[in-house]
Protein backbone atom coordinates (compact mmCIF):
# COMPACT_ATOMS: atom_id res chain seq x y z
CA UNK A 1 0.00 0.00 0.00
CA UNK A 2 1.34 3.40 -0.97
CA UNK A 3 0.79 7.11 -1.17
CA UNK A 4 -2.40 7.99 -2.99
CA UNK A 5 -0.71 10.05 -5.71
CA UNK A 6 -4.00 11.30 -7.14
CA UNK A 7 -4.98 12.78 -3.77
CA UNK A 8 -1.50 14.13 -3.30
CA UNK A 9 -1.64 15.88 -6.67
CA UNK A 10 -4.88 17.57 -5.57
CA UNK A 11 -3.11 18.90 -2.49
CA UNK A 12 -0.12 20.03 -4.55
CA UNK A 13 -2.45 21.84 -6.96
CA UNK A 14 -3.92 23.76 -4.02
CA UNK A 15 -0.40 24.75 -3.01
CA UNK A 16 0.37 25.88 -6.56
CA UNK A 17 -2.75 28.07 -6.60
CA UNK A 18 -1.61 29.65 -3.32
CA UNK A 19 1.86 30.29 -4.76
CA UNK A 20 0.26 31.82 -7.88
CA UNK A 21 -1.82 34.18 -5.73
CA UNK A 22 1.27 35.13 -3.71
CA UNK A 23 3.09 35.81 -6.98
CA UNK A 24 0.36 38.18 -8.20
CA UNK A 25 0.38 40.08 -4.89
CA UNK A 26 4.16 40.26 -4.99
CA UNK A 27 4.18 41.62 -8.54
CA UNK A 28 1.57 44.25 -7.70
CA UNK A 29 3.74 45.68 -4.92
CA UNK A 30 7.02 45.45 -6.77
CA UNK A 31 6.44 46.07 -10.48
CA UNK A 32 8.99 48.91 -10.75
CA UNK A 33 11.71 46.73 -9.22
CA UNK A 34 10.91 43.63 -11.24
CA UNK A 35 11.35 45.64 -14.45
CA UNK A 36 15.10 45.21 -14.13
CA UNK A 37 14.58 41.60 -15.19
CA UNK A 38 12.73 42.69 -18.32
CA UNK A 39 15.42 45.25 -19.15
CA UNK A 40 18.45 43.04 -18.48
CA UNK A 41 18.57 40.82 -21.57
CA UNK A 42 22.33 40.38 -21.90
CA UNK A 43 22.29 36.63 -21.28
CA UNK A 44 18.88 35.69 -22.65
CA UNK A 45 20.54 33.68 -25.41
CA UNK A 46 23.31 32.19 -23.31
CA UNK A 47 25.87 33.00 -20.63
CA UNK A 48 28.87 32.82 -23.01
CA UNK A 49 30.68 30.75 -20.38
CA UNK A 50 32.61 27.81 -21.78
CA UNK A 51 35.08 25.86 -19.67
CA UNK A 52 37.26 23.64 -21.83
CA UNK A 53 38.98 21.72 -19.05
CA UNK A 54 38.30 22.47 -15.41
CA UNK A 55 41.45 22.53 -13.28
CA UNK A 56 41.86 22.52 -9.50
CA UNK A 57 42.33 26.29 -9.33
CA UNK A 58 39.11 26.95 -11.23
CA UNK A 59 37.21 24.44 -9.09
CA UNK A 60 38.44 26.13 -5.92
CA UNK A 61 37.48 29.55 -7.30
CA UNK A 62 33.99 28.37 -8.29
CA UNK A 63 33.45 26.81 -4.87
CA UNK A 64 34.16 30.13 -3.16
CA UNK A 65 32.04 32.05 -5.66
CA UNK A 66 29.06 29.74 -5.06
CA UNK A 67 29.19 30.27 -1.31
CA UNK A 68 29.53 34.05 -1.54
CA UNK A 69 26.91 34.36 -4.30
CA UNK A 70 24.37 32.37 -2.24
CA UNK A 71 25.08 34.16 1.02
CA UNK A 72 24.71 37.59 -0.60
CA UNK A 73 21.56 36.47 -2.43
CA UNK A 74 19.72 35.73 0.80
CA UNK A 75 21.39 38.19 3.19
CA UNK A 76 21.85 41.41 1.17
CA UNK A 77 18.82 43.77 1.16
CA UNK A 78 19.67 45.00 -2.35
CA UNK A 79 19.13 41.51 -3.77
CA UNK A 80 15.96 41.12 -1.71
CA UNK A 81 14.59 44.33 -3.22
CA UNK A 82 14.57 42.92 -6.75
CA UNK A 83 16.80 45.69 -8.10
CA UNK A 84 19.43 43.22 -9.32
CA UNK A 85 19.16 40.20 -11.60
CA UNK A 86 21.39 38.01 -9.47
CA UNK A 87 21.49 35.19 -12.04
CA UNK A 88 22.91 37.47 -14.71
CA UNK A 89 25.29 39.07 -12.22
CA UNK A 90 26.73 35.60 -11.69
CA UNK A 91 27.42 35.34 -15.42
CA UNK A 92 29.13 38.74 -15.38
CA UNK A 93 31.44 37.73 -12.57
CA UNK A 94 32.25 34.19 -13.72
CA UNK A 95 34.99 35.10 -16.26
CA UNK A 96 36.94 37.09 -13.64
CA UNK A 97 36.59 34.28 -11.11
CA UNK A 98 37.69 31.61 -13.56
CA UNK A 99 40.72 33.66 -14.62
CA UNK A 100 41.89 34.51 -11.08
CA UNK A 101 45.36 32.99 -10.59
CA UNK A 102 45.48 33.04 -6.80
CA UNK A 103 43.37 33.65 -3.69
CA UNK A 104 44.36 37.29 -3.41
CA UNK A 105 43.21 38.09 -6.94
CA UNK A 106 40.03 36.05 -6.49
CA UNK A 107 39.10 37.68 -3.18
CA UNK A 108 39.74 41.15 -4.56
CA UNK A 109 37.56 40.49 -7.62
CA UNK A 110 34.68 39.18 -5.52
CA UNK A 111 35.03 42.03 -3.02
CA UNK A 112 34.82 44.70 -5.75
CA UNK A 113 31.79 42.97 -7.26
CA UNK A 114 29.84 42.71 -3.99
CA UNK A 115 30.89 46.15 -2.80
CA UNK A 116 29.25 47.71 -5.88
CA UNK A 117 25.88 46.73 -4.44
CA UNK A 118 26.26 49.68 -2.07
CA UNK A 119 26.13 50.29 1.65
CA UNK A 120 23.84 48.27 3.87
CA UNK A 121 21.88 49.62 6.80
CA UNK A 122 23.01 47.81 9.95
CA UNK A 123 20.26 46.33 12.09
CA UNK A 124 19.86 47.82 15.55
CA UNK A 125 19.15 44.33 16.88
CA UNK A 126 21.89 42.00 15.68
CA UNK A 127 21.62 39.56 18.60
CA UNK A 128 18.90 37.14 17.61
CA UNK A 129 17.12 35.28 20.39
CA UNK A 130 18.38 31.73 20.88
CA UNK A 131 14.99 30.66 22.23
CA UNK A 132 13.47 27.69 20.37
CA UNK A 133 16.38 27.50 17.89
CA UNK A 134 16.78 23.92 16.65
CA UNK A 135 19.18 24.64 13.78
CA UNK A 136 21.58 27.57 13.42
CA UNK A 137 22.70 29.12 10.15
CA UNK A 138 26.14 27.89 9.16
CA UNK A 139 27.80 31.21 8.26
CA UNK A 140 30.91 31.23 10.45
CA UNK A 141 32.99 30.81 7.28
CA UNK A 142 32.43 34.49 6.42
CA UNK A 143 34.70 35.38 9.38
CA UNK A 144 37.63 33.40 7.96
CA UNK A 145 39.85 36.27 6.80
CA UNK A 146 42.71 33.88 6.05
CA UNK A 147 40.64 32.34 3.31
CA UNK A 148 38.62 35.37 2.21
CA UNK A 149 41.04 38.20 2.95
CA UNK A 150 40.27 41.05 5.33
CA UNK A 151 38.27 43.19 2.90
CA UNK A 152 35.90 40.49 1.66
CA UNK A 153 35.47 38.88 5.09
CA UNK A 154 34.67 42.22 6.74
CA UNK A 155 32.18 43.07 3.99
CA UNK A 156 30.35 39.76 4.35
CA UNK A 157 30.22 40.11 8.13
CA UNK A 158 28.73 43.57 7.65
CA UNK A 159 26.11 42.16 5.27
CA UNK A 160 25.24 39.50 7.86
CA UNK A 161 24.36 42.33 10.26
CA UNK A 162 22.22 44.22 7.75
CA UNK A 163 18.68 45.26 8.55
CA UNK A 164 16.44 42.57 7.08
CA UNK A 165 13.18 43.70 8.63
CA UNK A 166 11.44 43.49 5.22
CA UNK A 167 8.51 41.09 4.88
CA UNK A 168 9.18 39.90 1.34
CA UNK A 169 12.17 38.95 -0.79
CA UNK A 170 12.51 38.86 -4.55
CA UNK A 171 13.75 35.27 -4.60
CA UNK A 172 12.04 33.64 -1.63
CA UNK A 173 8.66 33.97 0.08
CA UNK A 174 7.20 32.15 3.06
CA UNK A 175 3.82 30.48 3.53
CA UNK A 176 1.75 31.08 6.65
CA UNK A 177 3.51 28.23 8.44
CA UNK A 178 6.94 29.31 7.24
CA UNK A 179 7.59 27.07 4.22
CA UNK A 180 10.01 28.77 1.81
CA UNK A 181 8.79 28.99 -1.79
CA UNK A 182 10.89 30.05 -4.77
CA UNK A 183 8.31 31.05 -7.36
CA UNK A 184 10.33 33.89 -8.87
CA UNK A 185 13.27 31.70 -9.91
CA UNK A 186 13.53 31.50 -13.69
CA UNK A 187 13.34 28.10 -15.41
CA UNK A 188 15.34 29.03 -18.53
CA UNK A 189 13.66 26.22 -20.46
CA UNK A 190 15.67 26.90 -23.61
CA UNK A 191 19.12 26.71 -22.04
CA UNK A 192 21.83 25.00 -24.07
CA UNK A 193 23.33 21.99 -22.30
CA UNK A 194 26.75 23.04 -23.54
CA UNK A 195 26.37 26.34 -21.66
CA UNK A 196 28.56 25.98 -18.57
CA UNK A 197 27.26 29.21 -17.04
CA UNK A 198 23.67 27.98 -16.86
CA UNK A 199 24.76 24.58 -15.54
CA UNK A 200 26.73 26.29 -12.77
CA UNK A 201 23.74 28.51 -12.03
CA UNK A 202 21.65 25.37 -11.55
CA UNK A 203 24.15 23.88 -9.10
CA UNK A 204 24.67 27.17 -7.23
CA UNK A 205 20.93 27.78 -6.91
CA UNK A 206 20.13 24.29 -5.70
CA UNK A 207 23.09 24.04 -3.32
CA UNK A 208 22.33 27.37 -1.65
CA UNK A 209 18.61 26.70 -1.24
CA UNK A 210 19.50 23.54 0.67
CA UNK A 211 22.17 25.51 2.58
CA UNK A 212 19.74 28.18 3.81
CA UNK A 213 16.22 26.75 3.55
CA UNK A 214 16.45 23.00 4.08
CA UNK A 215 15.21 22.29 7.63
CA UNK A 216 17.19 19.05 7.89
CA UNK A 217 20.56 20.19 6.58
CA UNK A 218 22.15 18.95 9.82
CA UNK A 219 21.02 15.42 8.92
CA UNK A 220 22.78 15.31 5.55
CA UNK A 221 25.33 12.49 5.84
CA UNK A 222 27.97 14.08 3.66
CA UNK A 223 29.66 17.40 4.35
CA UNK A 224 27.55 19.76 2.23
CA UNK A 225 30.64 21.80 1.30
CA UNK A 226 32.33 18.64 0.01
CA UNK A 227 29.21 17.85 -2.01
CA UNK A 228 29.57 21.23 -3.72
CA UNK A 229 33.23 20.57 -4.55
CA UNK A 230 32.34 17.15 -5.95
CA UNK A 231 29.49 18.39 -8.13
CA UNK A 232 31.18 21.43 -9.71
CA UNK A 233 33.07 19.24 -12.21
CA UNK A 234 30.09 16.88 -12.53
CA UNK A 235 27.82 19.71 -13.73
CA UNK A 236 30.48 21.04 -16.11
CA UNK A 237 30.94 17.56 -17.60
CA UNK A 238 27.24 17.29 -18.54
CA UNK A 239 27.05 17.59 -22.31
CA UNK A 240 23.40 16.88 -23.02
CA UNK A 241 19.95 17.15 -21.50
CA UNK A 242 19.83 13.67 -19.98
CA UNK A 243 23.27 13.75 -18.34
CA UNK A 244 22.44 17.18 -16.86
CA UNK A 245 19.09 16.08 -15.43
CA UNK A 246 20.48 12.83 -14.04
CA UNK A 247 23.23 14.85 -12.34
CA UNK A 248 20.53 16.98 -10.69
CA UNK A 249 18.96 13.73 -9.45
CA UNK A 250 22.34 12.60 -8.10
CA UNK A 251 22.69 15.89 -6.25
CA UNK A 252 19.20 15.50 -4.79
CA UNK A 253 20.03 12.01 -3.57
CA UNK A 254 22.77 13.47 -1.34
CA UNK A 255 20.24 14.83 1.15
CA UNK A 256 18.54 11.43 1.66
CA UNK A 257 14.99 12.75 1.68
CA UNK A 258 12.12 10.65 0.35
CA UNK A 259 10.32 13.90 -0.50
CA UNK A 260 12.97 14.52 -3.15
CA UNK A 261 11.98 13.92 -6.73
CA UNK A 262 12.34 15.71 -10.07
CA UNK A 263 9.70 17.04 -12.42
CA UNK A 264 10.87 18.04 -15.87
CA UNK A 265 8.76 19.69 -18.53
CA UNK A 266 10.01 17.67 -21.50
CA UNK A 267 9.90 14.19 -19.94
CA UNK A 268 13.59 13.33 -20.35
CA UNK A 269 13.71 11.69 -16.92
CA UNK A 270 10.52 9.77 -17.62
CA UNK A 271 11.98 8.45 -20.86
CA UNK A 272 15.19 7.43 -19.12
CA UNK A 273 13.44 5.27 -16.52
CA UNK A 274 10.81 4.09 -18.98
CA UNK A 275 7.43 5.33 -20.15
CA UNK A 276 5.63 2.07 -19.34
CA UNK A 277 4.94 0.42 -15.98
CA UNK A 278 4.27 -3.15 -14.96
CA UNK A 279 0.73 -3.13 -13.46
CA UNK A 280 1.70 -4.51 -10.07
CA UNK A 281 3.14 -3.44 -6.72
CA UNK A 282 5.90 -5.01 -4.68
CA UNK A 283 7.70 -4.73 -1.36
CA UNK A 284 10.76 -6.15 0.36
CA UNK A 285 9.37 -8.98 2.47
CA UNK A 286 11.46 -11.48 4.43
CA UNK A 287 14.55 -10.64 2.39
CA UNK A 288 12.81 -11.05 -0.97
CA UNK A 289 11.27 -8.70 -3.52
CA UNK A 290 7.66 -9.84 -3.31
CA UNK A 291 4.60 -8.96 -5.39
CA UNK A 292 2.04 -7.51 -2.98
CA UNK A 293 -0.83 -6.77 -5.35
CA UNK A 294 -1.91 -6.68 -8.98
CA UNK A 295 -3.58 -3.54 -10.29
CA UNK A 296 -7.35 -3.91 -10.55
CA UNK A 297 -8.40 -5.08 -13.99
CA UNK A 298 -5.07 -6.76 -14.74
CA UNK A 299 -5.32 -9.79 -12.45
CA UNK A 300 -6.34 -12.11 -15.31
CA UNK A 301 -3.85 -10.67 -17.79
CA UNK A 302 -0.75 -12.20 -16.20
CA UNK A 303 0.38 -15.38 -14.48
CA UNK A 304 1.94 -13.43 -11.60
CA UNK A 305 0.07 -13.54 -8.29
CA UNK A 306 0.50 -11.76 -4.94
CA UNK A 307 3.19 -13.54 -2.91
CA UNK A 308 5.33 -14.35 -5.94
CA UNK A 309 9.03 -13.49 -5.68
CA UNK A 310 10.59 -11.33 -8.43
CA UNK A 311 14.08 -12.51 -9.38
CA UNK A 312 14.78 -11.07 -12.85
CA UNK A 313 13.42 -8.20 -14.97
CA UNK A 314 14.18 -8.25 -18.70
CA UNK A 315 17.05 -10.69 -18.09
CA UNK A 316 18.60 -8.54 -15.34
CA UNK A 317 19.00 -9.68 -11.75
CA UNK A 318 16.51 -7.60 -9.80
CA UNK A 319 19.00 -6.54 -7.10
CA UNK A 320 21.54 -5.45 -9.73
CA UNK A 321 18.73 -3.46 -11.32
CA UNK A 322 17.94 -1.84 -7.97
CA UNK A 323 21.58 -0.85 -7.51
CA UNK A 324 21.64 0.63 -11.00
CA UNK A 325 18.52 2.75 -10.51
CA UNK A 326 18.88 3.81 -6.87
CA UNK A 327 21.89 5.94 -7.82
CA UNK A 328 19.35 8.57 -8.86
CA UNK A 329 16.68 8.02 -6.20
CA UNK A 330 16.69 9.85 -2.88
CA UNK A 331 15.24 7.95 0.06
CA UNK A 332 15.28 8.79 3.75
CA UNK A 333 16.66 5.45 4.88
CA UNK A 334 17.64 2.07 3.50
CA UNK A 335 14.74 0.18 5.09
CA UNK A 336 12.01 2.14 3.32
CA UNK A 337 13.58 2.69 -0.09
CA UNK A 338 11.16 0.27 -1.77
CA UNK A 339 8.38 2.86 -1.52
CA UNK A 340 10.29 5.02 -4.02
CA UNK A 341 11.46 2.03 -6.07
CA UNK A 342 7.83 1.10 -6.77
CA UNK A 343 7.73 4.14 -9.02
CA UNK A 344 11.05 3.50 -10.77
CA UNK A 345 11.97 -0.19 -10.86
CA UNK A 346 9.48 -2.07 -13.04
CA UNK A 347 9.57 0.35 -15.97
CA UNK A 348 10.47 0.06 -19.62
CA UNK A 349 10.26 1.87 -22.92
CA UNK A 350 8.80 -1.33 -24.36
CA UNK A 351 5.14 -2.18 -23.96
CA UNK A 352 6.02 -5.66 -22.74
CA UNK A 353 8.27 -6.67 -19.84
CA UNK A 354 9.73 -10.08 -19.04
CA UNK A 355 9.57 -10.80 -15.32
CA UNK A 356 11.12 -13.95 -13.88
CA UNK A 357 9.11 -15.25 -10.94
CA UNK A 358 9.80 -17.80 -8.21
CA UNK A 359 6.78 -19.51 -6.68
CA UNK A 360 7.72 -22.27 -4.29
CA UNK A 361 9.98 -24.68 -6.20
CA UNK A 362 8.82 -23.35 -9.54
CA UNK A 363 10.55 -20.63 -11.61
CA UNK A 364 8.88 -19.14 -14.69
CA UNK A 365 8.94 -16.05 -16.91
CA UNK A 366 5.80 -13.99 -17.43
CA UNK A 367 5.58 -11.59 -20.35
CA UNK A 368 3.66 -8.72 -18.79
CA UNK A 369 1.79 -6.11 -20.82
CA UNK A 370 2.71 -2.72 -19.40
CA UNK A 371 0.59 0.39 -18.85
CA UNK A 372 1.44 4.03 -19.48
CA UNK A 373 -0.72 5.52 -16.73
CA UNK A 374 1.24 5.55 -13.46
CA UNK A 375 -1.81 6.80 -11.56
CA UNK A 376 -3.45 3.39 -11.96
CA UNK A 377 -0.72 1.96 -9.74
CA UNK A 378 -1.73 4.33 -6.96
CA UNK A 379 -5.50 4.04 -7.22
CA UNK A 380 -7.03 3.01 -3.90
CA UNK A 381 -9.53 0.17 -3.92
CA UNK A 382 -10.58 0.56 -0.27
CA UNK A 383 -13.71 2.47 0.67
CA UNK A 384 -13.26 5.47 2.96
CA UNK A 385 -14.74 3.53 5.89
CA UNK A 386 -16.44 0.30 6.86
CA UNK A 387 -17.51 -1.73 9.87
CA UNK A 388 -15.48 -4.81 10.81
CA UNK A 389 -17.40 -7.45 12.81
CA UNK A 390 -20.10 -4.81 13.43
CA UNK A 391 -18.20 -3.25 16.34
CA UNK A 392 -14.93 -1.92 14.89
CA UNK A 393 -14.69 1.12 12.66
CA UNK A 394 -12.11 1.08 9.86
CA UNK A 395 -11.04 4.40 8.26
CA UNK A 396 -9.01 4.62 5.05
CA UNK A 397 -7.76 8.25 5.00
CA UNK A 398 -6.62 7.86 1.38
CA UNK A 399 -10.21 7.49 0.16
CA UNK A 400 -11.83 10.28 2.17
CA UNK A 401 -13.96 12.99 0.61
CA UNK A 402 -13.49 16.51 1.95
CA UNK A 403 -14.91 16.82 5.49
CA UNK A 404 -16.32 13.27 5.31
CA UNK A 405 -14.63 12.40 8.60
CA UNK A 406 -17.45 14.09 10.58
CA UNK A 407 -20.13 11.78 9.15
CA UNK A 408 -17.86 8.78 9.67
CA UNK A 409 -17.27 9.55 13.33
CA UNK A 410 -21.00 9.89 13.92
CA UNK A 411 -21.39 6.33 12.62
CA UNK A 412 -18.45 5.03 14.66
CA UNK A 413 -19.05 6.85 17.96
CA UNK A 414 -20.28 3.73 19.77
CA UNK A 415 -17.80 1.23 18.33
CA UNK A 416 -15.38 -0.74 20.45
CA UNK A 417 -12.38 0.54 18.57
CA UNK A 418 -11.06 2.31 15.48
CA UNK A 419 -8.50 1.34 12.86
CA UNK A 420 -7.00 4.38 11.12
CA UNK A 421 -5.05 3.07 8.14
CA UNK A 422 -2.24 5.55 7.50
CA UNK A 423 -0.48 3.22 5.10
CA UNK A 424 -2.50 5.31 2.66
CA UNK A 425 -1.69 8.99 2.10
CA UNK A 426 -4.66 11.07 3.35
CA UNK A 427 -6.79 12.61 0.63
CA UNK A 428 -8.18 15.09 3.17
CA UNK A 429 -6.33 16.82 6.01
CA UNK A 430 -7.77 15.17 9.15
CA UNK A 431 -5.16 15.99 11.81
CA UNK A 432 -7.36 18.49 13.61
CA UNK A 433 -10.84 17.36 12.54
CA UNK A 434 -10.33 13.74 13.63
CA UNK A 435 -8.15 14.80 16.57
CA UNK A 436 -11.04 16.73 18.10
CA UNK A 437 -13.09 13.53 18.28
CA UNK A 438 -10.31 11.40 19.76
CA UNK A 439 -8.73 13.65 22.41
CA UNK A 440 -10.27 14.85 25.69
CA UNK A 441 -8.16 18.01 25.70
CA UNK A 442 -5.60 19.94 23.70
CA UNK A 443 -2.18 18.29 23.44
CA UNK A 444 1.16 19.25 21.84
CA UNK A 445 2.03 16.62 19.26
CA UNK A 446 5.06 18.08 17.46
CA UNK A 447 7.51 20.92 17.07
CA UNK A 448 7.53 22.51 13.61
CA UNK A 449 10.56 24.49 12.47
CA UNK A 450 10.79 27.42 10.09
CA UNK A 451 13.33 30.01 9.02
CA UNK A 452 12.83 33.58 7.85
CA UNK A 453 14.32 36.68 6.24
CA UNK A 454 16.28 37.89 9.27
CA UNK A 455 18.58 34.87 9.51
CA UNK A 456 18.18 32.42 6.61
CA UNK A 457 19.38 29.01 7.72
CA UNK A 458 18.40 29.48 11.36
CA UNK A 459 15.32 27.40 12.13
CA UNK A 460 13.15 28.08 15.15
CA UNK A 461 10.44 25.77 16.40
CA UNK A 462 6.81 26.36 17.27
CA UNK A 463 4.57 23.89 19.07
CA UNK A 464 1.70 22.36 17.11
CA UNK A 465 -1.29 21.26 19.15
CA UNK A 466 -4.23 18.97 18.45
CA UNK A 467 -7.56 18.42 20.21
CA UNK A 468 -9.81 20.54 22.39
CA UNK A 469 -11.68 20.23 25.68
CA UNK A 470 -14.13 17.48 24.85
CA UNK A 471 -15.69 15.37 27.64
CA UNK A 472 -17.54 13.38 24.96
CA UNK A 473 -14.37 12.27 23.17
CA UNK A 474 -14.22 8.80 21.62
CA UNK A 475 -13.65 6.26 24.42
CA UNK A 476 -12.79 3.18 22.36
CA UNK A 477 -9.32 1.93 21.48
CA UNK A 478 -7.60 3.72 18.60
CA UNK A 479 -5.22 1.69 16.45
CA UNK A 480 -3.09 3.45 13.85
CA UNK A 481 -1.49 1.48 11.01
CA UNK A 482 1.87 2.52 9.56
CA UNK A 483 4.44 0.90 7.29
CA UNK A 484 7.31 1.73 4.95
CA UNK A 485 4.90 3.48 2.57
CA UNK A 486 3.64 5.96 5.19
CA UNK A 487 5.09 9.33 4.26
CA UNK A 488 4.69 13.01 5.11
CA UNK A 489 1.07 13.76 5.96
CA UNK A 490 0.55 10.14 7.02
CA UNK A 491 3.40 10.54 9.50
CA UNK A 492 2.18 13.96 10.66
CA UNK A 493 -1.31 12.57 11.21
CA UNK A 494 0.03 9.57 13.13
CA UNK A 495 1.96 11.86 15.48
CA UNK A 496 -1.22 13.78 16.25
CA UNK A 497 -3.54 10.79 16.69
CA UNK A 498 -0.99 9.07 18.92
CA UNK A 499 -1.93 11.63 21.57
CA UNK A 500 -5.35 10.02 21.94
CA UNK A 501 -5.96 7.91 25.08
CA UNK A 502 -5.83 4.17 24.39
CA UNK A 503 -4.06 4.76 21.08
CA UNK A 504 -1.44 2.41 19.69
CA UNK A 505 0.59 2.41 16.47
CA UNK A 506 0.86 -0.95 14.73
CA UNK A 507 3.12 -1.93 11.84
CA UNK A 508 6.65 -0.92 10.92
CA UNK A 509 8.74 2.25 10.75
CA UNK A 510 7.32 4.96 8.51
CA UNK A 511 9.45 6.52 5.78
CA UNK A 512 10.86 9.48 7.71
CA UNK A 513 10.02 12.37 5.38
CA UNK A 514 7.75 14.66 7.33
CA UNK A 515 6.77 18.28 6.77
CA UNK A 516 5.46 20.16 3.75
CA UNK A 517 7.25 19.95 0.40
CA UNK A 518 8.82 22.86 -1.47
CA UNK A 519 10.19 22.96 -5.01
CA UNK A 520 13.53 24.28 -6.29
CA UNK A 521 13.04 25.54 -9.86
CA UNK A 522 16.11 24.96 -12.03
CA UNK A 523 17.37 25.89 -15.51
CA UNK A 524 16.28 23.47 -18.20
CA UNK A 525 12.61 23.56 -17.20
CA UNK A 526 12.78 21.28 -14.18
CA UNK A 527 12.19 21.33 -10.45
CA UNK A 528 13.64 19.40 -7.53
CA UNK A 529 11.41 18.94 -4.51
CA UNK A 530 12.65 18.74 -0.92
CA UNK A 531 11.10 18.82 2.56
CA UNK A 532 10.28 22.43 3.37
CA UNK A 533 9.35 22.27 7.05
CA UNK A 534 10.98 20.45 9.94
CA UNK A 535 8.90 18.14 12.12
CA UNK A 536 10.12 16.91 15.51
CA UNK A 537 8.61 15.22 18.53
CA UNK A 538 7.47 17.59 21.31
CA UNK A 539 10.73 16.91 23.17
CA UNK A 540 12.76 17.85 20.08
CA UNK A 541 13.38 14.24 19.06
CA UNK A 542 14.08 13.48 15.41
CA UNK A 543 11.55 12.00 12.97
CA UNK A 544 13.22 12.79 9.63
CA UNK A 545 15.14 9.83 8.18
CA UNK A 546 14.09 7.72 11.20
CA UNK A 547 10.33 7.63 10.77
CA UNK A 548 7.57 7.11 13.31
CA UNK A 549 8.24 4.00 15.37
CA UNK A 550 5.33 1.61 16.00
CA UNK A 551 4.32 0.49 19.48
CA UNK A 552 3.62 -3.00 18.16
CA UNK A 553 5.82 -4.23 15.32
CA UNK A 554 4.05 -6.22 12.63
CA UNK A 555 5.28 -6.89 9.10
CA UNK A 556 3.51 -8.77 6.33
CA UNK A 557 4.74 -12.28 5.56
CA UNK A 558 4.97 -13.97 2.18
CA UNK A 559 2.46 -16.54 3.38
CA UNK A 560 0.04 -13.83 4.51
CA UNK A 561 0.30 -12.04 1.16
CA UNK A 562 -0.35 -15.30 -0.72
CA UNK A 563 -3.41 -15.97 1.42
CA UNK A 564 -4.76 -12.46 0.83
CA UNK A 565 -4.62 -11.57 4.52
CA UNK A 566 -3.89 -8.14 5.94
CA UNK A 567 -1.77 -9.01 8.96
CA UNK A 568 -1.68 -5.44 10.28
CA UNK A 569 -5.47 -5.21 10.33
CA UNK A 570 -5.61 -8.63 12.00
CA UNK A 571 -3.29 -7.39 14.76
CA UNK A 572 -5.37 -4.22 15.19
CA UNK A 573 -8.51 -6.31 15.67
CA UNK A 574 -6.73 -8.39 18.34
CA UNK A 575 -5.62 -5.24 20.18
CA UNK A 576 -9.13 -3.80 20.14
CA UNK A 577 -10.76 -7.04 21.32
CA UNK A 578 -8.29 -7.69 24.16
Amino acid sequence: MEVNSISRLKLYNKQKILIFMMTIIFLLVSIPKVNVFAEDKEFDNGSNIKIEKLDNRETKNLYKLCKVWGFVKYYHPKIASGEVNWDYELFRELPKVLNAKNDKELNNNIYEWINKLGEVKISQNTNLSEENVLLKADIDWIKNNKDLGDQLSNLLVKISRADRSYNWHNYVWFSQIGIATFGHEQLYENMSYSDDGYKLLSLFRCWNIVEYFYPYKNLVDKDWDKVLKKFIPKFIECKDQLSYKLTVLELGKCIHDSHTYVEDMDGAINNYFGRYYAPLKFDFVQGKLVVTSIIKGYEDKMQIKPGDIISMVDNKDVFKLIKEKEKYISFSNEKTKYFKLNRFLLRSNNEEMQIEIKRGDRTFIDKVKCIDDVQKIYEIQEKSHKFINNNIGYICPGALEEDEIHDIMKKFKDTKGLIVDLRYYPSDFIVYSLGEYLLPKESTFCKYTKTGYKSPGTFKSVDFKVGKDNPDYYKGKVTILLNGNSISQSEFTAMALRCAPNSVIIGSDSIGADGDVTSIFLPGGMSLSISGGGVYYPDGGQTQRIGIKPDIKVKPTIRGIKEGRDELVEQAIKVINN
